[in-house]
């Protein structure tokens, strides 16, 4: 299975610019944006999230997003990201300031294998 793209369009000391392209089918792994805070715009096909919620120390049910859409991530906002559609999805992310991504192993948060 195709693995997703992550392509830095802008970035400098206050932003950073990122286009993200996810196959049909395809999931990031679970991980967080540190401090940095996100705005994504779903520019083509559909995605699912899921989040960790930290005052139940449980997953959330996944919610699914279309194009055209723009959605806020706050600052140590954990999820995982799927391609829920039929063709690729393309996000544009902006994260302020520039993104320092950490990506968890699934057992850490004790990650369903289905649901």
């Amino acid at each position: 299975m195709p693995a997703y793209h992550r392509q830095i369009v802008y970035e400098d000391e206050q932003v950073q610019v990122v286009l993200i392209t996810l196959p049909q089918g395809v999931e990031t792994p679970i991980h967080d944006h540190g401090v940095s805070l996100g705005v994504v715009h779903i520019l083509a096909g559909e995605i699912s999230e899921r989040y960790y919620r930290r005052d139940t120390c449980d997953w959330s049910i996944w919610e699914k997003h279309s194009a055209p859409a723009t959605l806020r991530e706050g600052a140590g906002h954990i999820h995982i990201v799927k391609n829920s559609g039929t063709s690729p999805a393309v996000m544009l992310n902006v994260y302020y300031p520039p993104l320092h991504m950490i990506v968890y192993a699934p057992e850490v948060f004790d990650y369903p294998k289905e649901g």
